[in-house]
């Protein structure tokens, strides 16, 4: 069984390695095609001027006329391009495009400088607010443990009240017995004392 699934997996592996190889062919050979037959890249035809000088036909005199017309119009732009005017001009448009894109340059820079500003503000604002939070709750808790303090301190305070209270009131009851027992002793001695 494990033999049956070992050669399923090879053969599994060699199809994908062939399909693979397979398709990396067609690719090779679909560009190899495009390469060979594609027309798209081909430059376009150009009708000979040699037979036009000859034939009076339309069509040939228009190309004849296109063909003359370009060659003159490719001197007179040569020339053009040579001339001092034109490189001035040039010179002045390449400075302007240059200041245009130091301007745009200089403008993003500010935005960027204006957007870190708020950020460093904003950020400023919540260390601020944390802080402020920070100090109000060391506030509550410095009150709250000044009122536990204080109330231990009543605690402590009726404590000892009650404790004086007692003993006084303890005093008291002794000095009332003594008294009860010393009236309660003349009592008796003057009772006996009339008998």
């Amino acid at each position: 069984m494990k033999e049956l699934r070992y050669l399923l997996n090879q053969a599994t592996y060699q199809m994908q390695k062939d399909y693979t190889l397979k398709r990396l062919m067609d690719k090779e050979n679909e560009r190899l095609h495009k390469q060979l037959f594609n027309k798209t890249n081909k430059p376009s035809k150009k009708q000979g001027s040699g037979f036009a000088q000859h034939m009076t036909s339309e069509e040939n005199l228009d190309a004849l006329a296109r063909e003359a017309w370009a060659a003159a119009w490719a001197a007179a732009m040569k020339e053009i391009f040579k001339d001092a005017v034109f490189k001035q001009q040039k010179d002045k448009y390449e400075k302007y495009c240059k200041e245009v894109a130091a301007e745009e340059r200089a403008r993003q820079k500010e935005a960027a400088k204006v957007v870190k500003d708020a950020e460093r503000f904003q950020e400023q604002q919540r260390k601020d607010i944390e802080k402020f939070r920070a100090q109000e709750q060391r506030k509550r808790e410095r009150a709250w443990q000044k009122a536990i303090r204080d109330e231990a301190k009543l605690h402590k305070a009726a404590e000892a009240a009650a404790v004086k209270a007692e003993k006084a009131a303890l005093a008291a009851l002794r000095q009332n017995a003594g008294r009860l027992r010393k009236r309660t002793k003349d009592a008796i001695v003057h009772e006996v004392d009339e008998e």
